[in-house]
């Protein structure tokens, strides 16, 4: 017979596709042409694949070493089959795949603390290998017992050395950690004494406590030296206080409040720190123009700095007492020519010459204390002058021999506190005000000064309570000056 092509007794045949000699094929599924495979398990279209697999056999869900088998995985595979990332067994007949250190499955062999398998050393209570307790046992024979050999050689014996190195001995060390020192606990509880450069709080004979840390009442204070005083500067304050006229009073100070106000009229007498203050009014407080005798409006007819209440000449300027002719009668009390001037009359100044009747303006004063002119307006001297019955002379012009500065007052102060510089010729000055540790504070003054006498205050309202140095410098040269702030 002639095939597909016409050949007789040829092979051609035609292919799915209906072409002579094609090569079109059905696919496994009968589609011509079609792409159906079938997979690794013979399922046409299937996903079956090939996979790589370790055989347990024991169950363990470890492979055997080296088992490694390719398996057509189509998801239905032997539980004996594990992942290759768990072929780890060496002896797959065990099924808790645990060895001792001789090999055996669930054997009990261990290595030793001496490193031998199926050793029998074992650690002792000292954590010795092999050992019998000895390396850490006390004096009495126990394993890490606390008995204890004292200095005697006494196993739990209850001898010492003392802090001389002497068993037994009886040197001891005192409170500042000394060996046989001296220094104790004082009566107010403060290591004192001894090395300690403190001197001892001590009960004196009238039953008081006395030292540096006993306060105004006699009694322990707040245990530091340094602590807060009062106005005494006793330690603890509250006993000693500052009156009216801010001086010290009560607690050890012996004295009453407003002992400095003899005559009892409210006024403050010389020497109270209130002097030279400034009152609430900005007024300027000056001392009592007589401190014996009351006098509480200050009246002073004549303007001479004393009062009326103890004047003798109360309508004439005086320098109370003086007698210069010898004739019995007070300078002051004298007007031979009645133009009421009396002690007027010697002045002669740089801003005027004022004769004989006309007054002198007494609003102004220029004497201090020892009837001495002072230099603020230039005066001129005021030479002896005879008139009448009373000749008058006063002190040549007084000029300060030494630059000083005075103590501040009142002090303590709160919250400004004074000072007098006196100066003997013109300088350059600075007034400095520092802190106890040295931190500049501000300048009060720091330029050119004129000789002669000198005020200066400083307002410290806006610092904390404590102490301040006060420093007066020229030409390198230094004096300085403590006062306390207390508010």
């Amino acid at each position: 017979v002639e095939d597909c092509a016409g050949v007789c007794n040829g092979n051609a045949v035609e292919d799915c596709a209906g072409v002579c000699n094609g090569n079109a094929v059905e696919d496994c599924a009968g589609v011509c042409n079609g792409n159906a495979v079938e997979d690794c398990a013979g399922v046409c279209g299937g996903d079956a694949i090939f996979e790589y697999f370790c055989i347990d056999n024991d169950g363990d869900g470890q492979g055997l070493i080296g088992s490694e088998t390719e398996v057509c995985n189509d998801g239905n595979i032997s539980d004996n089959f594990v992942d290759t990332n768990n072929c780890n067994d060496n002896q797959d007949d065990c099924g808790s795949n645990t060895f001792d250190c001789f090999g055996v499955c669930d054997g009990t062999a261990v290595i030793d603390c001496a490193g031998v398998c199926g050793g029998l050393d074992e650690e002792d209570e000292c954590n010795v290998c092999g050992g019998d307790n000895s390396s850490c046992a006390d004096c009495l024979g126990v394993p890490n017992g606390n008995a204890t050999q004292d200095c005697a050689g006494v196993c739990n014996g209850d001898a010492v050395e003392d802090c001389a190195d002497i068993c037994n001995g009886g040197a001891v060390e005192d409170c500042t950690g000394l060996c046989n020192g001296t220094a104790e606990i004082d009566i107010c509880g403060i290591c004192s004494g001894g090395d300690t450069g403190l001197d001892l709080n001590v009960v004196n004979n009238s039953g008081f406590i006395t030292g540096p840390n006993a306060d105004c009442a006699g009694d322990c204070g707040s245990g530091t030296p340094n602590g807060p005083t009062d106005c005494n500067d006793n330690t603890q304050p509250g006993c000693a206080q500052l009156d009216d006229c801010l001086d010290c009073y009560g607690g050890t100070t012996g004295k009453a409040a407003m002992w400095n106000d003899v005559d009892n009229d409210s006024v403050c007498n010389s020497g109270s720190a209130i002097i030279g203050t400034t009152g609430e009014n900005g007024e300027k407080i000056y001392a009592d123009n007589c401190p014996n005798d009351s006098n509480p409006d200050q009246l002073n007819s004549d303007i001479d700095g004393l009062g009326d209440a103890c004047d003798d000449c109360p309508n004439n300027f005086s320098i109370q007492g003086f007698d210069r002719d010898e004739d019995g009668l007070l300078d002051a009390c004298q007007d031979t020519n009645d133009d009421g001037d009396a002690y007027e009359d010697c002045w002669n100044f740089a801003y005027g010459t004022y004769e004989e009747g006309t007054p002198w303006p007494h609003g102004i004063r220029y004497f201090n204390e020892d009837d001495q002119i002072m230099n603020e307006t230039q005066l001129l001297n005021c030479i002896e002058i005879t008139n009448g019955d009373h000749a008058l002379a006063v002190d040549e012009l007084q000029v300060p021999s030494e630059i000083t500065l005075s103590q501040g007052y009142p002090n303590p102060f709160n919250p400004v506190v004074n000072f007098d510089v006196e100066i003997n010729q013109m300088q350059n000055i600075k007034i400095s005000i520092y802190s106890i540790n040295g931190r500049h504070i501000e300048n009060l003054y720091d330029g050119p000064i004129q000789q002669g006498y000198h005020n200066f205050s400083w307002n410290a309202s806006k610092y904390s309570s404590g102490i301040y140095l006060v420093n007066l410098i020229w030409d390198n040269n230094l004096i300085n000056q403590k006062v306390l702030l207390l508010k």
